[in-house]
């Protein structure tokens, strides 16, 4: 099932967030979002409808943070440390 972006949410979302920015994202469905830690940082991915195609779109933090607080399924993937080389 398919979560709408926050816009449609019945509280309004902060200024400056997703809500603002939806043609930027340039998506109409979003169905998860995936939050991807590793040695490098933390990184955050959308997936979701375009016109009529799938796609996967990194987005900041605090738009994950948004969608998934308005109810969009997410994951978390914790990548293994680098192995040492000596």
């Amino acid at each position: 099932m398919a979560v709408t972006h926050p816009t449609s949410a019945p509280t309004p979302a902060p200024v400056g967030g997703p809500a603002g920015s939806v043609p930027q994202l340039g998506m109409r469905r979003v169905r998860w979002v995936r939050i991807s830690v590793s040695d490098e940082g933390v990184r955050a991915e959308v997936a979701g409808i375009a016109h009529r195609f799938p796609i996967i779109r990194p987005v900041p933090l605090h738009w994950a943070t948004t969608l998934i607080r308005a109810g969009c399924p997410y994951v978390v993937r914790r990548d293994p440390p680098a192995a040492a080389t000596d």
